[in-house]
């Protein structure tokens, strides 16, 4: 990673943060995420393997690569979100416009109410992909809880009081 400049290295730790939430993910959905211009994510993304710390997933093709973090990627990420995570995290802020305003949607309405997968993806207007995607993130930084309502999986954000 670059030390050359405080903004180098967030650009660098977005990046961790989006591949250690999603496990792995194309360019485009890292920029998507992550806030960092795609050309940025695809230039750091062939430094950090240099280094490794991110590496081509079993899953990636030569024209859809996705990258994942190693092991020794995921023990920096571990480290830097111990003593620094709130100054690089992604957080909705960072998304892409559409992807914020899909994202706020569904956070607004699971913290109102219970819904299943195909009423995310209706109040969102998000596709299945963006939907699971949304859901992880949700997952992932708050108290999304499952529950089972007529045969079907319903979610719900619990805020802790």
């Amino acid at each position: 990673m670059s030390v050359q400049g405080g903004n180098q290295t967030i650009r660098e730790l977005k990046i961790m943060d989006a591949l250690n939430i999603f496990g792995m993910l194309t360019a485009n959905r890292i920029s998507d995420f992550s806030g960092v211009a795609e050309s940025t994510v695809n230039n750091k993304l062939k430094e950090m393997e240099e280094i490794g710390l991110v590496e081509l997933s079993p899953a990636s093709t030569p024209l859809k690569k996705q990258w994942m973090l190693t092991a020794f990627g995921q023990a920096a990420s571990r480290t830097f979100k111990e003593n620094n995570y709130p100054y690089f995290m992604i957080v909705p802020e960072n998304f892409s416009e559409s992807n914020r305003e899909k994202y706020n949607k569904i956070y607004e309405a699971l913290l109102m109410d219970w819904h299943t997968f195909e009423e995310v993806r209706k109040i969102s207007k998000s596709t299945k992909m963006e939907a699971k995607m949304f859901l992880r993130y949700i997952q992932y930084r708050y108290n999304l809880e499952e529950g089972l309502s007529h045969k079907k999986i319903k979610y719900k954000i619990f805020r802790e009081e």
